[in-house]
């Protein structure tokens, strides 16, 4: 048995010349096995090779927008397929240039996989096309510089376009609108205000609109550059600050401090840098405001001097400093002004006020009445449905549209209750039977009685001069009327209320044509309680008396006008920059007496007749904009001046007044049409809600930007998303 004893602990041990034969064993038979896999791997390859490189290309991780935006050399690589094969199996380009250490950098992807035709397949090859390591890989090769930690591009551009179209971001996000959503919109809001900032630094010119209104103030603002480039948008809003003049300015200083703040109301968890106020922009500022528009409201008078310097500036603050100490012209809103067209002419007239009154704005007129009432204004619908004379017009109107508040009440209940003229007395007729024993019965009865064919002639007249001032008010109430075009406005008015009432040539138009047809058809009959009461016609007696009280109307209209509008106005002056057909352009610049040169030189420090000669030096190209791209006088001239500054033309005395003429905005804000009806009821409201209203205001703004601005935004957003 010793010669079987050993030591259970002693090491096994083989041959020098026994491991050397397994090794060389091993080795060939790795080598056959590498072989055949390669072998194989090609045999594979060449079967889905075509298919392979069609479908898996370098640009299937990209969306359309990014490949859009490429370098012109990253852009002819998203057409190259990133798969190709070794010798140990399938090699992903993107990854390998990455410098990764996966199987696909490595070239071996599928060398372990047990069946080879697998890996071939489609699935196989977009299972690692989606993964995440794969797309950082080709963004990476493509020179997409990607923020780090931000959302792609295109959230940013869909947020943008959600805030556009005023869609609720709850509505839009669902449940998942959270810090996230708060976070992009700070950001974007940031981005456009840069772009805002960079053009607000190179303004040779600013003009602002305010409108303050229940502790409410909105400022849109206007600019131009040297080199001609214009832009609008939205200085800023405040909830709360008060109406008094003092207020007014405290918060116009704190809108424009703002805007001149970089990274402000920042929502929580933002780690973004510290709020820094811009003091240089700010300065620059405050010394090119150089005209503010606003309405004729007593606290904003007020404020407009006080900004400037002309009263006390300790009425906003003790020691406060004025804060446009530049400005030249405190306008006015033309919209707000015009509209007194329609109001002050037939106050001069008892006769014109009673019949307005007793028709349209009194509290006992049938109008207001119908118009107060759910069940009137069912019964009229009802009666309009019946009407037979609607050729025109139609009979789908529902009710009279007559709001105290509204300056339309002037003219459209009017204008209603004229062409549906059988409807509304039925209607009256049957108020004053069913409703005898009240208020609306009697008063229903008392107007019936008291209508007459010379009443409803003249209010005939009235609706035509009502809407041809309403057609002045709608031509200014506009976010950015011509200053060009109001002298034009304002001359087309008065030429048609001259033709209408000094020519006699209402008669053969409008409401007063169909109300004299009207009445000559008989067709009106009214029963009354005792009598018939039908109407035949106006006598030519009757109808000279109404003529002879629109004359009057016309005369007292047109000096309500040049009240308003005056001859010696700056925006008057401004019509030597309309542009027309030749014959009319020949026909003003002769006839104009420089009077509107040598105010603009005057105001703007320049010679006037360079100006002049400069203006029509310049004058040609402008109308061949004008005729090639259908556009207005002020876009015409804006790439009349592009163009010539480019060129090198002279206008040193041109450029000065063109820079006002493009910036200056000739009308206010009109109504605050950027505040939802939940947020104009409560000033309470909390800071982030105001704040996103405030972001949505400006994402509107954007679609008013010239397209050199809209094009920079886009290449902002799409080059590199904004960081939170």
């Amino acid at each position: 048995m010793a010669d079987l004893d050993y030591e259970d602990d002693a090491p096994f041990t083989t041959t020098a010349k026994a491991k050397t034969k397994r090794d060389s064993g091993d080795s060939g038979k790795s080598a056959k096995q590498d072989a055949v896999l390669e072998e194989d791997l090609h045999t594979h390859w060449r079967k889905a090779s075509t298919r392979l490189t069609k479908v898996f290309k370098l640009g299937n991780v990209l969306t359309d927008s990014e490949k859009k935006t490429l370098p012109l050399e990253s852009a002819t690589l998203t057409s190259t397929t990133w798969v190709s094969l070794t010798s140990s199996g399938l090699l992903c380009m993107a990854c390998k240039r990455a410098g990764m250490t996966t199987p696909w950098a490595n070239g071996e992807a599928g060398k372990e996989s047990k069946d080879l035709a697998s890996v071939f397949k489609t699935g196989y090859l977009k299972r690692h096309e989606a993964s995440s390591a794969h797309r950082a890989a080709v963004r990476k090769m493509l020179l997409i510089d990607d923020a780090p930690g931000a959302p792609p591009a295109d959230d940013f551009r869909s947020l943008l376009q959600s805030l556009q179209a005023g869609k609720p971001q709850k509505s839009s996000h669902g449940a998942s609108y959270s810090d996230k959503y708060s976070l992009m919109t700070w950001a974007l809001h940031e981005t456009l205000l840069d772009m805002e900032r960079d053009d607000m630094a190179k303004s040779c010119t600013i003009s602002l609109a305010r409108d303050a209104r229940k502790a409410r103030l909105l400022i849109k603002y206007g600019i131009c550059t040297e080199t001609f480039s214009s832009r609008a948008g939205v200085l800023g809003m405040s909830l709360g600050g008060g109406d008094r003049a003092g207020d007014i300015v405290r918060q116009t200083r704190t809108l424009i401090r703002r805007f001149c703040t970089k990274f402000a109301n920042k929502p929580r968890w933002s780690c973004g840098p510290e709020p820094q106020f811009m003091e240089g922009l700010f300065n620059h500022m405050t010394s090119m405001i150089e005209i503010i528009m606003s309405d004729s409201a007593a606290n904003e008078i007020l404020a407009g001097d006080v900004g400037a310097g002309k009263r006390d500036s300790n009425i906003e603050d003790e020691g406060a400093q004025e804060l446009h100490p530049n400005l030249k012209l405190i306008g006015r809103d033309k919209a707000h002004a015009f509209r007194k067209v329609l109001q002050r002419p037939y106050c001069a007239d008892d006769f014109l006020e009673a019949l307005m009154n007793d028709h349209i704005l009194g509290s006992h007129s049938m109008t207001q009445i119908i118009s107060n009432s759910h069940e009137f204004s069912l019964w009229l619908e009802e009666e309009i449905s019946r009407q037979e004379q609607t050729a025109g017009f139609g009979a789908n109107c529902k009710n009279l549209r007559s709001a105290k508040h509204r300056f339309e009440s002037h003219s459209t209940p009017l204008g209603r209750m004229l062409l549906y003229c059988p409807a509304f007395l039925a209607t009256c007729q049957k108020i004053a039977e069913i409703r005898k024993d009240n208020k609306e019965g009697r008063c229903a009865l008392a107007y019936l009685q008291s209508l007459t064919p010379e009443g409803l002639c003249q209010l005939g007249m009235l609706g035509d001069a009502g809407d041809e001032g309403l057609l002045l008010v709608r031509a200014m109430d506009k976010g950015n009327v011509d200053m060009a075009e109001i002298s034009t406005v304002v001359h087309s008015f008065q030429s048609r209320i001259g033709v209408l009432f000094q020519q006699s040539k209402v008669v053969e138009c409008g409401y007063t044509h169909y109300i004299l047809e009207l009445l000559r058809s008989g067709s009106l009959c009214i029963f009354l309680p005792d009598a018939v009461k039908k109407f035949r016609g106006v006598s030519r007696d009757m109808l000279e008396r109404c003529l002879a009280r629109m004359r009057c109307w016309a005369r007292l209209a047109v000096e309500v006008l040049r009240a308003e509008f005056p001859h010696h106005s700056l925006f008057n002056a401004m019509q030597v920059f309309s542009l027309k057909t030749e014959r009319e352009q020949a026909c003003e610049i002769s006839e104009t007496t420089n009077d509107n040169f040598h105010r603009l030189a005057q105001v703007f420090d320049v010679n006037a007749t360079a100006l002049r000669d400069q203006l029509l030096r310049h004058r040609p190209v402008a109308e061949q904009m004008m005729r090639e791209g259908g556009l207005k006088s002020r876009d015409a001239w804006l790439r009349a001046m592009q163009r010539l500054s480019k060129s090198g033309s002279p206008s040193d005395h041109l450029s000065p007044v063109m820079w006002r003429y493009i910036a200056w905005q000739a009308t206010g804000i009109g109504d605050f049409q950027f505040w939802p009806v939940g947020r104009r009821r409560n000033t309470n409201i909390h800071i982030d809600q105001f704040y996103m209203g405030h972001c949505q205001c400006r994402a509107d703004e954007i679609n008013q930007l010239s397209s050199q601005c809209r094009c920079g935004c886009q290449e902002s957003l799409n080059s590199k998303p904004p960081s939170y």
